[in-house]
């Protein structure tokens, strides 16, 4: 479009000149949009030689450079990590920054990967939970619907469930108060045979102790070995 429209203008231009060129319009726009092209390749190889460098060792140091400040933006800026990822801090910057050129680069590529990978699961993980306001919004209208269905006419299912479960009720209470009755003298006996049970043995471990505190002058030798004289 561009292109056209300069090619009607040269045109104009040239046929109010009253020396006419010897080129044409065509012949003006093409040479036109060649220097516009040799411009921009020009100005796009300086841009390149001063921000990369003009030789390999010249874009090496700064690529170094470049990766060195990363580095250090990385430790000032830490990113958010999840716990499975090592922490950035488990090596010093002084030792990352002595790393080589492709080491360094290999490192700030895992870097990014694993926080765009933390990023993206903890979206995926707030969108699976739902908000606790929520969870009550749910459980106010279960708790509603409980209760309309409470007020409604019992089904025959439901009426026949609830009869059974009464029934059920009324035997247990039944089975369990009969086996109490039950249990009750038995655990009278036990208590009053533990009781006699204590009472005997109180009285042989006093008798025992009575016979042991007072024994006779007769007896304490037969019990005591006989002494050594050792002479002087």
């Amino acid at each position: 479009m561009g292109s056209s429209t300069w090619r009607t203008l040269q045109a104009l231009i040239d046929s109010n000149n009253s020396r006419q060129p010897q080129r044409s319009a065509s012949d003006w726009m093409n040479s036109a949009t060649h220097q516009f092209l040799k411009f921009s390749l020009r100005c796009w190889k300086h841009r390149n030689s001063t921000v990369h460098g003009a030789t390999k060792q010249e874009q090496r140091q700064i690529a170094l450079k470049n990766a060195r400040e990363r580095i250090t933006n990385i430790y000032e800026n830490p990113p958010s990590l999840a716990p499975q990822f090592r922490s950035i801090f488990a090596i010093p910057l002084a030792h990352r920054l002595k790393l080589p050129l492709q080491m360094a680069e290999q490192w700030i590529s895992m870097i990014m990967h694993q926080a765009t990978a933390t990023s993206h699961n903890f979206k995926i993980l707030m969108k699976q939970h739902k908000p606790i306001q929520t969870h009550f919004r749910t459980m106010r209208r279960e708790a509603r619907q409980q209760a309309k269905d409470r007020r409604l006419p019992a089904s025959p299912r439901k009426a026949h469930s609830r009869a059974v479960q009464r029934e059920v009720k009324l035997m247990r209470a039944k089975l369990y108060s009969s086996q109490q009755k039950r249990q009750r003298p038995a655990n009278r006996k036990r208590v009053s045979r533990a009781h006699q049970s204590g009472q005997d043995s109180s009285a042989t471990t006093q008798a025992s102790s009575s016979r042991h505190f007072h024994l006779s002058t007769d007896e304490i030798p037969s019990l005591c070995p006989p002494l050594r004289y050792h002479p002087p």
